[in-house]
């Protein structure tokens, strides 16, 4: 099974070298820099490991999952977001494992989803599990983007012409549908 990393960490590059000797069923592929898409074709795997940072490779799982659907797609995480999560699992990634799992918990990942499987971390798990859908209407919807800019409560009132008293009523109103207690949360 081919399978290709994606990193700029030459040590992680040398740690996953190590892992996967010959005979563990992985023709191993490493690849540096900026990634590509195309360069990315032109190795046709068919698991691709991504050291994940959401800010620099979000946009590359997405083209990946247009343009290559048959490659299965691993994200190797540090930290990752409740929300990031849920977006990648409906991008169709195949698997999320924690750097800070072993060796064998990553043959056991790899060997999964080159299966057909899916893999995910215990607290990708739970938090997909617990996390509750909720519907929020349009002004909400505003709300939480230009919160998410970093407008303060008079910015978000300028550029929604409402006032400010307007703009705490709707967001407490927020917080507590969501049940959230401040705008870091949100």
């Amino acid at each position: 099974m081919q399978l290709l990393v994606l990193t700029n960490q030459p040590l992680l590059a040398k740690g996953i070298e190590s892992v996967l000797t010959p005979g563990c069923g992985f023709e191993l592929q490493i690849m540096g820099g900026a990634f590509t898409v195309e360069a990315i074709q032109s190795a046709n795997p068919e698991i691709v490991l991504i050291d994940f940072i959401p800010e620099e490779v979000f946009g590359l799982v997405l083209e990946l999952r247009q343009r290559l659907p048959q490659s299965k797609v691993i994200l190797w995480v540090r930290r990752i977001s409740v929300e990031v999560t849920h977006q990648t699992m409906r991008l169709g990634v195949r698997g999320i494992i924690r750097t800070t799992e072993d060796a064998d918990t990553l043959l056991h990942c790899l060997n999964a989803v080159s299966s057909g499987q899916g893999w995910f971390d215990q607290q990708s798990q739970a938090s997909f599990f617990n996390a509750r859908a909720t519907r929020l209407t349009p002004r909400e919807t505003q709300l939480v983007v230009l919160v998410a800019q970093g407008l303060k409560n008079k910015e978000i009132a300028t550029v929604l012409s409402i006032s400010e008293a307007t703009v705490r009523i709707y967001l407490s109103a927020l917080f507590r549908k969501l049940s959230i207690k401040d705008r870091y949360e949100l």
